[in-house]
């Protein structure tokens, strides 16, 4: 279960939507756009223990390298 994405014990792998209206009639498209994809980044947002799907993004690796060297500190000292 990962509490910093949902409350559920469920993932989701496979998210789907449609565009917003707004969204899609600045770029002169005036019909509902469907989007999908397989969603891996949730994935590894667990793997590396992050919080925020824009650390996984991030251009500073070491960074990213060291939130998850503090945050297993933490998890080994609880």
């Amino acid at each position: 279960m990962c509490r910093v994405i949902s409350p559920s014990p469920n993932l989701e792998l496979g998210g789907s939507g449609i565009f917003r209206p707004e969204v899609t009639k600045a770029l002169g498209i005036d019909v509902p756009v469907l989007a999908w994809g397989i969603g891996i980044d949730r994935m590894a947002l667990m793997a590396l223990g992050l919080n925020d799907l824009r650390e996984l993004f991030s251009r500073d690796l070491e960074a990213v390298r060291l939130r998850r060297a503090l945050r297993k500190t933490a998890q080994r000292e609880n």
